[in-house]
């Protein structure tokens, strides 16, 4: 009958909750409605929206309602969330604070007028408000036919390209005077410095009828990493006095490509807040098949163009980096690019056996370990330092734990000392890098997940494997230090470099033992350097300071370098932690004779000491361990598949002290090395730890002869 009515000429305002929802199809058993579809052109996005908060558009323009609340009716259960099917049919009219669609208005070249509120009209706060919506509705539904108009079609985003390549803009342009004459269309560039051809420049429109245009950006061959060229498109019409217009952005890969595949729940709002706030620039793609300009499958091509990617996938378990994407990403890898993966279920989805999954730096799993709290593993500079903070999954934890292969590192362990996240380099061009997290690095604070991807994007920068120390890490008042830049470039050209380091207050610098290179000014107590930096050429800076002779006992001083890769627009921190008269359990070590030749099964002894060469004592100390999964206490009766790890001491140590413990272990498997962990506290916020690998023999099984006798 709406669809008859409709189909005659009919203007009609429809209105309720659930009716998108039915009339969709979405209820199983209840055949979708064909006015709803395409006559109204609705697409039903949630059967039910959280917030009662709606917003004009359009005809109900400068409007703000609640349906909740006052004198309405007070009875919206499940308001549904809805969005333009089709936008030559229809317009959003009303959106929920959330962002859905509450509301569309379809007349566009339609011989009809109707008005669908995905809300009960009954249900709006205020007798005055409903009058204003009901006056603006019934005004709108008996407007004319309009006689001029026209509508501009463009996906917004940037179009990428690699200097000397050209990149395309296309729009189209649609004239909707459904009973007004033909239009003549122009289209101007305005703005633009890269070379630029508009195609065509003119058109005749008849009513109804559209245009697509396109404009052709030639990106220069010289354009730096993320450079960009702005351009004002206008289409002008000669029915019209005013132009439509849209900014056009050309531009050449920034240095980071930030890969949103998640699915179910949209994460990206988490990575874009952290990288703004960190001041590092990326270009986003999202792998949900579209009609953007930056969506759907990733190619290589668009994944070389970029010197680092950032791949994510929320709370996708079906489908987490595909057997193709898998491939690109290992080529991707092989030519040197930096790959950080991100993702919860890529790791059961595939089996770490898979070539991307060795690479990675994972030798076993521990499925679904479900980390709720998590900390930077001390002294990577992958990670710097943060935590512990809790983890904010806004879906399913089933996030994994890893054990990492020789020559892997640990970079995040979570709330039993297991490893959550790990980095490698190396072969087979020994420029490739690559970050593994086990979580969803968004379910970190903005705080940590802004210094964690700033220390992760640093590491994997061609300024990655410079170090900054500070000596010694528990110094006397009146002591001297001496700080050690060491500055590294593993790119593939020769690059400007820079690093900067603002003295502590309570630190006094040593001027005449600053190298000549290096500039300081004592107002800001900065010292600076900038200059060419080689590739495999390091540059060592070194310079000493004094503690000032007031420090109390315990100070905290956390000097700290700033490193800057201009080609990148990047810079990042590298800080050291001293305590002034603190302790200092950096000498810590493992001892455990015979053990490389340990068997299966066969109780062995692990040794740890405590070693506090530091002025202070400590007070507060912990220690504790973490044991790989096929390593076990000897008291364990169930093969150790998932890992453990104890809390073996807590207490004091005074300076100079050393205390030694014993851990009774055996190995449950063998043909491949086991890991030891040793973690431990000093109770000044400072954390440290070492690795003991065992070398396990297989097992040897003699199994019987049989013999077949003679006849």
């Amino acid at each position: 009958v709406l669809t008859d009515y409709l189909a005659a000429g009919g203007k009609l305002l429809l209105s309720g909750q659930d009716v998108g929802y039915f009339d969709s199809g979405a209820s199983l058993g209840i055949t979708p409605q064909d006015y709803l579809r395409e006559r109204l052109s609705v697409q039903l996005l949630a059967d039910s929206e959280e917030t009662r908060e709606l917003i004009g558009v359009g005809p109900f323009e400068g409007l703000s309602v609640e349906i909740a609340g006052s004198d309405g009716a007070n009875n919206q259960i499940s308001p549904d969330g809805i969005a333009v099917r089709d936008p030559d049919v229809a317009e959003l009219f009303w959106r929920y604070a959330g962002g859905d669609g509450g509301g569309v208005g379809a007349h566009l070249c339609r011989p009809y007028r109707a008005l669908f509120f995905s809300f009960g009209y009954e249900a709006i706060a205020g007798a005055e408000t409903r009058r204003e919506v009901l006056a603006r509705a019934l005004d709108w539904l008996v407007l004319p036919q309009p006689t001029s108009g026209l509508t501009l079609s463009y996906q917004d985003g940037p179009r990428i390209g690699l200097p000397g390549e050209t990149v395309t803009h296309t729009f189209r342009v649609r004239h909707i005077g459904m009973a007004g004459p033909p239009d003549m269309v122009t289209v101007e560039l305005a703005g633009n410095h890269w070379p630029a051809t508009v195609m065509p420049t003119a058109v005749t429109l008849a009513p109804c009828t559209s245009q697509y245009f396109t404009v052709s950006v030639n990106i220069p061959p010289d354009a730096a990493l993320n450079e960009s060229d702005y351009a004002t498109l206008s289409v002008h019409s000669s029915l019209l006095a005013e132009p439509l217009t849209r900014t056009l952005v050309s531009k050449s890969p920034a240095p980071v490509l930030l890969v949103d595949d998640d699915r179910w729940y949209p994460m990206i709002g988490r990575y874009t807040a952290a990288l703004d706030a960190a001041g590092i620039s990326y270009d986003h793609w999202d792998t949900t098949a579209g009609a953007g300009p930056n969506m759907g499958e990733v190619l290589t091509s668009t994944l070389t163009a970029h010197p680092l990617t950032i791949w994510f996938t929320g709370y996708d378990w079906h489908a987490p980096v595909t057997a193709a994407e898998e491939a690109r990403l290992l080529h991707y890898l092989d030519q040197g690019g930096k790959l950080w993966l991100t993702s919860q279920d890529f790791l059961p989805y595939t089996d770490e056996n898979r070539p991307l999954g060795e690479r990675l730096g994972v030798r076993e799993q521990i499925y679904d370990r479900s980390t709720k709290t998590a900390y930077a593993a001390p002294e990577e500079p992958a990670g710097e330092s943060w935590g512990p903070v809790t983890l904010d999954f806004p879906f399913q934890n089933w996030s994994d734990a890893v054990e990492p292969v020789l020559d892997a590192r640990i970079v995040v362990r979570g709330d039993g000392g297991q490893p959550v996240a790990l980095a490698r380099s190396g072969a087979p061009t020994a420029t490739w890098r690559s970050l593994f997290y086990a979580f969803p690095l968004e379910t970190l604070p903005l705080a940590t997940r802004t210094a964690a991807l700033k220390a992760g994007v640093g590491w994997l920068s061609p300024l990655g494997e410079s170090s900054w120390s500070v000596t010694p890490s528990a110094p006397l008042p009146g002591e001297h230090v001496t700080a050690t830049v060491v500055l590294r470039n593993t790119g593939p050209v020769a690059c400007a470099a820079e690093f900067s380091h603002t003295v502590p207050l309570s630190l006094t610098l040593l001027a005449g033992t600053l190298p000549p290179a290096v500039n300081y000014t004592p107002s800001a107590r900065l010292v600076q350097w900038s200059g060419e930096l080689g590739v495999n050429e390091p540059l060592t800076f070194s310079w000493q300071a004094q503690v000032v002779g007031t420090a109390p006992v315990g100070l905290a001083l956390t000097p700290a370098v700033t490193l800057c890769w201009p080609a990148w627009g990047l810079d990042f921190e590298r800080a050291v932690a001293l305590r002034v008269t603190g302790p200092d359990l950096s000498g810590s070590a493992w001892a455990m004779p015979g053990q490389n030749g340990l068997a299966i099964k066969e109780p062995a002894t692990a040794t740890f000491t405590l070693r506090n060469s530091g002025p202070g004592a400590v007070s507060d100390g912990e220690l504790r361990f973490w044991l790989t999964p096929g390593l076990a206490p000897i008291t364990a009766t169930l093969p150790p598949t998932r890992g453990l790890g104890l809390t073996w001491w807590a207490g004091a140590l005074a300076s100079g002290s050393t205390r030694t413990f014993e851990l009774p272990v055996q190995a449950w498997w063998g043909g491949s090395p086991l890991r030891l962990d040793a973690l431990w506290e000093d109770g000044t916020g400072r954390r440290g730890e070492r690795s003991l690998w065992l070398n396990v023999a297989l097992e040897k099984l003699y199994l019987p002869v049989i013999c077949r006798g003679s006849e």
